[in-house]
């Protein structure tokens, strides 16, 4: 009786409160009444310490921990709390487990370089907001910095930006416990132009980029920035032959909206 109670308020917050409150890290038929009631209850007292003006007095369980060196400045907390996912100069996206009392970390997305590479990296996340557990499509955006003294420099596709789009979800052990992520990569397209990348967003089957280039650059785009829209579902990594939507001449961040 008490799990049917639990359950039926977990569903109702989930559907009718936006933006979403709850994000259970498994299905909910795997959940204990126990669980489901420790899942209302931990979302209701953060709601309420965050209310108040003293969040130091109030928050008892603070993490610390430390980025390495190699990371970059590209981060995201899944909704839940449990996954902090870090862009890291080498192409690769880290995930820090802040579940355990001691923080693990492991890759989620390894690097598409062959080689050390000083590399710039954007990452987006759009949840799946159907799903009863935390499952998203993960973007990711690389290339290398440009470097003029590099002899290859005059290679178009060294210096191309790689965009990935990937879908995570929970992964399981046989007892239903949350035991990491699965990843599953659903595209692999590159960019052809080697501008800067301001920023970089995935919202369903669209990305949208804001580049940046200086008059010294060769290509289609290379002066001034640009907004860049693309389908990612109708692109393949050994074509160009993709549509993309292009604002010209707008400098500005790019975020797609709920």
């Amino acid at each position: 009786m008490a799990r049917s109670v639990w359950l039926a308020l977990v569903k109702w917050y989930t559907a009718s409160i936006e933006p979403r409150p709850l994000w259970p890290e498994k299905p909910l038929a795997k959940h204990t009444a126990r669980e489901l009631e420790h899942l209302i209850l931990c979302w209701k007292s953060g709601k309420a310490g965050f209310s108040v003006d003293e969040l130091d007095s109030v928050i008892q369980n603070q993490r610390h921990f430390f980025l390495p060196e190699s990371s970059n400045d590209c981060t995201y907390l899944v909704p839940g709390g449990r996954w902090f996912l870090v862009g890291t100069r080498c192409g690769s996206v880290q995930v820090f487990d802040l579940d355990p009392p001691t923080t693990t970390t492991f890759t989620l997305v390894p690097t598409p370089f062959d080689e050390d590479a000083d590399v710039q990296i954007r990452i987006s996340v759009d949840m799946q907001a159907d799903a009863e557990c935390p499952t998203f499509h993960l973007g990711v955006l690389t290339g290398r910095w440009s470097d003029t003294e590099d002899p290859l420099f005059s290679d178009a596709s060294r210096y191309a930006r790689w965009i990935q789009v990937w879908r995570v979800t929970s992964r399981l052990d046989e007892d239903g416990q949350v035991r990491g992520l699965n990843v599953e990569q659903l595209m692999s397209f590159r960019e052809e132009d080697k501008g800067a990348c301001d920023s970089f967003s995935i919202r369903g089957q669209y990305i949208a980029y804001a580049l940046f280039f200086v008059s010294s650059e060769t290509g289609p785009l290379n002066d001034g920035s640009r907004i860049i829209i693309v389908d990612w579902t109708s692109c393949n990594s050994t074509s160009f032959s993709y549509t993309r939507k292009i604002i010209s001449q707008v400098d500005a961040d790019v975020r797609f909206c709920l």
